[in-house]
């Protein structure tokens, strides 16, 4: 037991408790905004038997494939609870809502794994559960994208400070949760930039980066350090590639186009300082 009794794994269920009592009222929500597009009105998701075309179709059917993102693994849990449900919004918000908890989980986990006392820990996992940036990716249906997308990062940051007794393992299970990050929402591009930072931050603490293979013993700061995760990057750089592959295959882009009609009109100086605008915002939030 740690300070004032609490545990690693008492830290991770608080937390999680948190975050299922914060969003617990948003499973009575109904389909609002771009949910009614993108799941009510969008038959491809109404049924798992399109498995097939879910993994090889844009994720907003309803708009030209250049203007809409490539998202299979959440059209896919879009699918899943439609089946469930028979078109309830019921399980679309209640998976959000677990998938919310298992995220906090993840995040204090991940605190615990960098070192955070448990206290600490909690109260890192307390903010995440709590804080309102993350009110539009779990009350509404369609924001779980980000959620999901956040997931497969963390599995993917607990992977890579995991150690295993081969380093392949840790390969194919960080490429594994970047390739899920992606199919999630684009944002997980992210994923090796984060794994970077940790290695910067937290040398000690990275699976078998710090530890020669050959000798069993502390390997030296520097070249040798990064020598030795060149086959997770080099794994992470194919599995990039081959998702640009097929999203230029599904889309005919590599870049999603889409744009709100009114962000369109405005002249290119206004969208500028909109956008600085939305930033600062943003950073507000965050703080």
């Amino acid at each position: 037991m740690s300070e004032i009794g609490m545990s690693p794994r008492n830290a991770v269920a608080a937390a999680v408790v948190m975050a299922l009592v914060v969003y617990a009222p948003s499973v009575g929500n109904g389909f609002a905004l771009d949910d009614v597009g993108d799941i009510v009105e969008n038959t491809a998701v109404h049924t798992l038997a399109n498995t097939g075309d879910i993994l090889t179709s844009p994720y907003r059917g309803r708009v030209p494939p250049g203007r809409s993102p490539y998202r299979p693994v959440t059209s896919l849990t879009y699918a899943l609870n439609w089946t469930m449900g028979s078109g309830s919004p019921v399980p679309f918000h209640a998976f959000n809502v677990a998938l919310h908890g298992t995220n906090t989980a993840l995040v204090t986990v991940l605190l615990t794994t960098l070192g955070a006392t448990p206290i600490l820990a909690l109260l890192g996992g307390a903010v995440f559960a709590a804080h309102p940036v993350h009110v539009e990716a779990v009350a509404n249906a369609v924001g779980r994208g980000d959620a999901l997308m956040a997931l497969f990062v963390l599995l993917g940051a607990l992977a890579y400070l995991g150690r295993f007794r081969s380093a392949w393992a840790r390969v194919g299970l960080v490429s594994l949760a970047y390739a899920m990050a992606l199919a999630s929402k684009e944002n997980g591009v992210v994923l090796p930039a984060l794994l970077v930072m940790l290695s910067l931050l937290f040398p000690e603490r990275v699976g078998q980066a710090g530890r020669s293979e050959r000798t069993g013993r502390a390997g030296r700061p520097g070249r040798e350090r990064w020598d030795s995760q060149l086959p997770l990057f080099a794994a992470l750089a194919g599995v990039l590639v081959l998702y640009l592959t097929v999203r230029y295959q599904v889309l005919g882009t590599l870049f999603h186009r889409d744009a709100a009609p009114y962000i369109v009109m405005l002249p290119a100086s206004l969208r500028m300082t909109t956008a600085v605008a939305n930033v600062t915002e943003l950073v507000r939030l965050l703080l």
